[in-house]
């Protein structure tokens, strides 16, 4: 397929190179009606200027560091192409750096920081913060006037264990994350809240069990939890598959002998059998959101925004058995 160049689209629209130039980057010098019928023909065309260009003419880089540690997570893979896409939308480039190099991320290279990190440390937070380049954070942090767009943890493990709740599978076994995880603290000080609130007097340590959101390790755990509860919310939706396994070489069935419920709604979630009643969150949402937030931080700073909080909703499958249906 050709490349479309500013040349092609001066050409079908019958003005100069350099018209061209000023309607596709904001400039002045072209009326209002001619920027628009100029950028109406870029989109139709698909042109999609060189990087090269962009940064002569913007005299900054378009390039945005995302920082991640891996990409092992399903759902940070899933919300990782959404804010690609929305970055790329606002005209931004967002690179997936996995080291926290203060050289590398506080050079001109970066028009700014985009913190993917589900388990940013407070040292590795306080070096981002020294850099003074526009940042928001997906996470929670321990400075609240940084730029965050956030899952809402309490509401989305709220809805979880009130969806277990009405599982006739009462033998409740919380399956928690790392404890460096900010998402984890909140989800997991959230569940503890309510389950002492519905079970008074009994040790709610006695029902966490700290999986580190892996996989392996569940699974490594699944025959002796098995062997003791009936009912498994997971802190996300990969542990939930490690039970799934073990559940299947125990020779029980998924929404029939237990209930479990995720979190993530990954694609996980949806190819399991049965599907897997998961927590989640809109990753479109979560994207636009995290660009709205770091044009802010571009424009005034990162310091002072309002943090945005995205709401979950509860995905019902077949992985829980609920009481209505089982007195059928």
């Amino acid at each position: 397929m050709k490349h479309i160049t500013m040349k092609d689209i001066a050409k079908e629209a019958g003005v100069s190179l350099a018209t061209v130039s000023y309607a596709l980057n904001g400039n002045t010098g072209v009326s209002a009606a001619m920027r628009q019928k100029i950028l109406q023909i870029a989109e139709e065309f698909q042109y999609v200027p060189h990087m090269s260009a962009q940064i002569l003419a913007r005299k900054t880089t378009p390039i945005v560091c995302g920082l991640v540690r891996s990409f092992s997570g399903v759902f940070s893979n899933e919300l990782w192409d959404e804010m690609q896409d929305e970055f790329q939308k606002a005209g931004y480039l967002l690179v997936a750096v996995n080291r926290l190099l203060p050289e590398l991320i506080g050079s001109d290279l970066f028009r700014g920081i985009v913190v993917l990190d589900f388990d940013i440390t407070d040292q590795e937070q306080a070096i981002i913060d020294a850099l003074h380049a526009p940042t928001v954070y997906l996470v929670g942090t321990h400075s609240p006037a940084k730029a965050q767009v956030m899952m809402d943890n309490q509401q989305a493990i709220t809805l979880a264990y009130g969806e277990l709740a009405k599982s006739v599978h009462q033998r409740l076994c919380i399956l928690s994350g790392r404890e460096t995880s900010i998402n984890n603290y909140e989800r997991l000080n959230t569940v503890k809240k309510l389950y002492s609130r519905d079970h008074p007097g009994t040790d709610v340590d006695s029902v966490v069990f700290s999986a580190d959101f892996s996989y392996a390790n569940a699974y490594d755990m699944s025959a002796d939890l098995l062997a003791r509860f009936d009912s498994f919310l997971c802190f996300n939706d990969v542990m939930a598959m490690a039970i799934y396994k073990g559940a299947f070489e125990k020779g029980l069935v998924v929404g029939r002998d237990l209930s479990i419920s995720g979190f993530d709604n990954s694609i996980l979630a949806f190819s399991a059998s049965p599907g897997l009643t998961s927590v989640g969150f809109d990753g479109h949402q979560w994207a636009q959101e995290a660009v709205h937030q770091f044009k802010a931080a571009v424009r005034h700073g990162s310091d002072n925004i309002p943090a945005t909080l995205i709401s979950p909703t509860m995905n019902v499958r077949e992985s829980i058995r609920y009481k209505e249906i089982s007195e059928n």
